[in-house]
């Protein structure tokens, strides 16, 4: 489970009143870019979370509670639709009226922010904003995918949930549910007492199940009944993985493509990040699958399911521009042991190419840098090696096996490449060279020669 990101409580000093009024505003803001019961899908459209940026005096007295402003300065991170009524009136704790408006002419491109701004800015927790989306379902199911965002508070265990399936289908309907309504009331009390003890009245959860059924209907009540405002994913998971299904298979890639490519060891995934940190549109397909896409590519906590890993690339893909180019790295079909999806594999196939050249030698040292944490396990670097057994010769095997085992590991990563990477990328280049496709040269990999290499590629694509 990944550590959660660390949240800043607003200033001490910071006025009650003022925070209530821009609580509400956010909260319609939320409320408008995902209505109702058609959250689900505009989650998907819209590319949750949209991160909204505090900016301006309101950001000052968030951090030191010194100012009052009457405008609230921000910016977004995906183009959204704002609701009229963004301006609230208050009585602030002085007695005086006043008003707390959005501004809508706010433009952070003359506000001379620095270009970091976004990375360096500060997550905060403010009461009456929580747009907690709960998954009731049992671990197993969430643990194989779940919406984005979602916590899991399960009404039936995964023994629980077998036990009651199995008295509907051996004993009776009725039977079962009576029984699930029981398990369902006790894990509902310890969630109340537990996870959900510190909400206060303005919270409102999205609450889903497998379809939108009785453990989701059930939970809900129950909230509800408590003064929450609660409200259902229409349909249940099962509603957001069509979203995602559809997304992925039935309709094409949204935007411009083109295909970071190189031999292997030529830096394509550090080159997709600096292109990102340039404002280029990337998706890091292996940071998606977990897995560098290689027989060494296993990465510590595994890959997800194929059903999370689609989740996480349509969510990546509903958050694109589609008039500007996207960059993603040349990858097979198959990442690890999960499947690209046909619609972006096709756009792949289509894509214009970069190819990224550089000595066996560079890349050998680069391999060996990039991949520590295979050299320092050394059983799991010898059981892949291994693993190649039926594709070259015992000599060959007892060469590698030798250079491990002494830790020549660039010689090593020289010879992998020279004798079975290359080799391989050659026929799958030629299933997909382009006459347009560009190649861009370089003596080393070291970090100011990716730096230059990253600001050319931005160059050839326009930067941003």
């Amino acid at each position: 489970m990944s550590k959660p990101e660390p949240r800043v409580l607003p200033s001490a000093a910071l006025p009650t009143e003022y925070l209530k009024a821009f609580a509400d505003i956010v909260s319609r803001i939320q409320r408008a870019v995902f209505p109702g019961a058609g959250r689900t899908k505009a989650m998907a459209d819209a590319g949750l979370p949209i991160a909204m940026y505090v900016a301006g005096g309101a950001a000052q007295l968030f951090y030191t509670g010194a100012r009052v402003s009457e405008d609230i300065d921000v910016s977004f991170s995906r183009r959204i639709l704002l609701p009229d009524n963004l301006e609230v009136a208050y009585v602030d704790a002085g007695g005086a009226a006043r008003l707390l408006y959005l501004d809508r002419q706010y433009n952070e491109s003359f506000a001379l922010l620095h270009e970091d701004v976004h990375k360096d800015s500060l997550p905060v927790k403010i009461e009456g904003i929580d747009p907690a989306i709960i998954d009731v379902r049992a671990p197993a199911e969430y643990a194989e995918d779940h919406l984005p965002g979602a916590i899991n508070l399960p009404v039936l265990d995964d023994a629980e949930r077998a036990r009651v399936g199995t008295i509907y289908k051996q004993q009776s309907p009725f039977l079962a549910r009576k029984v699930g309504a029981a398990l369902v009331a006790r894990n509902a009390a310890l969630h109340l007492e537990g996870p959900l003890a510190d909400k206060s009245g303005g919270w409102r959860p999205l609450v889903y199940c497998w379809r939108g059924g009785q453990r989701s209907g059930s939970f809900s009540t129950i909230l509800a009944q408590v003064g929450w405002r609660v409200e259902l994913v229409a349909g249940g998971y099962k509603s957001w993985r069509a979203l995602v299904v559809a997304a992925l298979n039935d309709q094409p890639f949204p935007a411009p493509l083109t295909v970071l490519d190189g031999n292997t060891g030529t830096a394509k995934t550090d080159l997709l990040a600096l292109l990102a940190a340039r404002g280029l549109q990337t998706i890091d397909l292996e940071g998606l699958a977990n897995h560098r896409g290689s027989l060494f590519g296993h990465r510590d906590g595994g890959q997800p399911s194929q059903k999370a890993f689609e989740g996480r690339l349509a969510m990546a893909i509903a958050g694109l521009d589609p008039t500007r180019p996207v960059v993603v790295e040349a990858e097979s079909s198959r990442i690890g042991a999960l499947s690209l999806p046909k619609q972006l594999w096709a756009a792949m196939g289509q894509a214009p190419r970069i190819r990224i050249s550089a000595p066996l030698a560079a890349r050998a040292d680069y391999l060996a840098r990039a991949y520590r944490d295979v050299t320092d396990d050394r059983d799991r670097l010898l059981r892949v090696v291994e693993s190649l057994r039926r594709l070259h010769s015992a000599e060959q095997i007892e060469s590698w096996l030798t250079l491990a085992t002494e830790g020549a590991f660039p010689a090593l990563a020289g010879s992998l490449m020279e004798n079975h990477y290359d080799r391989r990328y050659e026929k799958h280049r030629a299933r997909f060279s382009r006459p347009e496709d560009r190649e861009l040269s370089t003596d080393s990999l070291k970090e100011d020669a990716l730096q230059r290499l990253a600001d050319q590629i931005a160059d050839m694509l326009g930067s941003a």
